[in-house]
């Protein structure tokens, strides 16, 4: 009879959630400041950028922040924005960092 390897848990965070579920994915920021606006926030957010328009990427981060808060126990904003809008956006600085 074959042995087989003991699984090892994965384990689960904000960031590895994102990747199984966002299809088109092309980067992921935490940021404590608004990309739109630059405003700061009281704590950490994920930007998610992705492949499409406005509206995809809205419908692909659609239902993360509780589905994230749900599996980890901690609450992160997450927001989608097109790749395409990176450089439009406030993705740089000390307040952000690339994952």
């Amino acid at each position: 009879m074959p042995t087989t390897k003991a699984r090892r848990r994965r384990r689960v965070t904000p960031v590895s959630i994102i990747e199984e579920e966002v299809e088109d994915l092309e980067t992921i920021f935490v940021t404590w400041c608004d990309p739109r606006s630059g405003q700061s926030w009281d704590g950490p957010m994920l930007a998610v950028l992705v492949r499409g328009d406005e509206a995809a990427a809205r419908e692909a981060v659609r239902g993360l922040s509780d589905r994230i808060a749900e599996e980890t126990g901690t609450y992160y904003r997450v927001s989608g924005y097109p790749a395409a809008d990176e450089r439009d956006l406030h993705l740089s600085g000390n307040e952000v960092v690339e994952v």
